[in-house]
C-alpha cells in the first residue's frame, strides 16, 4: 500500500478521446475518476480550467468523494 499520489502537472476536462477542446463538467468529473482509479488523490491542474473546474473543486470537502481532488 502506498499513500495517493499527487499529479502536479495535470490537464482535466478538455479532451474527449484524442479530441481537443471539448471541456465539459462531465469530462471534468470523468478525468478526476480516473485519476483516483489509478491512485492519483490530488491533480493540479494547469491551463484550460474553467468554471466546471472550479465548481469540481469548490464542492470537493465532503466525505463520500468518489474522484481526485
Amino acid at each position: 500500500m502506498i499513500p495517493g499520489l499527487v499529479n502536479a502537472h495535470g490537464h482535466v476536462g478538455n479532451t474527449s478521446g484524442l479530441q481537443q477542446g471539448v471541456y465539459s463538467a462531465a469530462h471534468v468529473l470523468r478525468d478526476l475518476r480516473t485519476y483516483a482509479a489509478y491512485g492519483v488523490t490530488t491533480v493540479f491542474s494547469l491551463g484550460d480550467d474553467q468554471d466546471a473546474g472550479f465548481r469540481a473543486r469548490d464542492a470537493q470537502a465532503v466525505p463520500s468523494l468518489d474522484r481526485a481532488r
